[in-house]
């Protein structure tokens, strides 16, 4: 597994690199410029001055300086015998000439013709006298390097700076992660200053809190629910077993009946929650309202209705379709109709039901 690196750090090897690189390929170009140039201006010399001058040694067969830098050739034979190997029989034109002691040379070659006759004349140049000294080219070459090394080092302090406060919200962003004050998932908050992907991190994270939080709360919320809704039937039982017991075990078909109900509610009661857990709501899920389901609700809550001695009426207008779960949709009409008998004992409760609502 390979080590892992802090953002910051990573951004500044990055410029490290870049930076040095760059100045690697700057003190190049400007070694390579200056050769170039040098050669450049030579060229341009010899190719202005000297074709001047050779049109004036048609009758020369020696060897002329015009100044410390140019001389003239009158014939092939008058060249120096360690130019006679580089420059070939007939060549005419222009050549740069490197001797194996490093001195550099441009030659000119020329044809001057005279009636039917003609010759080669030659002019040389000495570039190592118009070029720069060593020891100052060096040294011209270490001060550029020493100044190109301070501005590296400038830039890469302004880079640590730079990176650093980029790096900051991502840092204080798992700080605050990290932190045990983040029991109640409220907003993180980050310090330095915000880019637009730190804010878009920071908002996502903050967006996934509040849906654990709604989770969690849900969570209490459905414990709860299940503790209030287990509770009835079991105090069914609970009251069934104490009857059976009063009557020294001999158990009434009423009792036994009840015991079934509150066994039948348990079971109805799981099933919802599972589903409520599941989450597998379906679009397409119907209960069909009517008679049948009437009575079968009337039956189950009968005894809620006669322990409260309430008067309990039911009205169906029209048998209508209900775009709803079963089982969730028989849940809530229950838990409404048991909380309205709990709380109007020797009262009355309705239920009416048409095609646009239930009440």
């Amino acid at each position: 597994m390979s080590k892992m690196q802090s953002f910051s750090n990573k951004i500044i090897l990055i410029n490290v690199i870049g930076m040095s690189i760059l100045l690697v390929a700057l003190l190049s170009a400007f070694h390579i410029g200056i050769l170039a140039a040098e050669n450049a201006v030579i060229e341009r010399r010899i190719s202005m001055v000297a074709p001047h001058h050779l049109d004036h040694v048609y009758n020369m067969t020696g060897a002329v300086e015009v100044d410390p830098l140019l001389t003239l050739y009158g014939s092939r034979d008058a060249l120096p015998h360690y130019m006679l190997s580089k420059i070939p029989v007939d060549w005419t034109g222009t050549m740069q000439i490197l001797m194996e002691d490093e001195q550099e040379y441009q030659v000119i070659g020329k044809l001057i013709e005279n009636g039917d006759e003609g010759k080669i004349v030659y002019a040389i140049e000495n570039s190592d006298s118009v070029e720069w000294d060593d020891t100052a080219f060096f040294m011209t070459e270490i001060i550029l390097a020493i100044f190109g090394i301070g501005i590296f080092i400038i830039t890469i302090s302004f880079t640590v700076n730079a990176s650093k406060r980029v790096a900051m919200p991502f840092l204080s962003i798992a700080h605050e992660l990290q932190s045990d004050l983040l029991d109640h998932f409220e907003n993180i908050r980050t310090d330095g200053v915000n880019s637009i992907e730190s804010a878009k991190i920071m908002n996502a994270i903050n967006s996934y809190r509040h849906r654990i939080a709604n989770l969690l709360k849900r969570e209490k919320s459905f414990t709860r629910y299940i503790s209030h809704e287990l509770r009835t039937p079991m105090m069914v039982i609970q009251g069934s077993l104490n009857v059976i017991k009063q009557n020294q075990g001999q158990c009434s078909e009423k009792s036994l009946e009840r015991i079934e109900n509150a066994n039948k509610q348990m079971k109805q009661l799981t099933s919802t929650f599972l589903y409520l857990v599941r989450d597998e709501s379906d679009p397409c899920d119907k209960t069909m309202i009517d008679q049948k389901y009437l009575s079968q609700l009337k039956k189950e809550l009968q005894e809620f209705e006669e322990s409260n001695l309430v008067s309990f009426s039911m009205m169906l207008q029209h048998e209508v379709y209900v775009r709803a779960n079963t089982l969730l949709l028989s849940a809530v009409i229950k838990n409404l109709l048991i909380n309205a008998f709990g709380c109007s004992v020797n009262g009355e409760v309705s239920l009416t039901i048409d095609e646009r609502s239930i009440q």
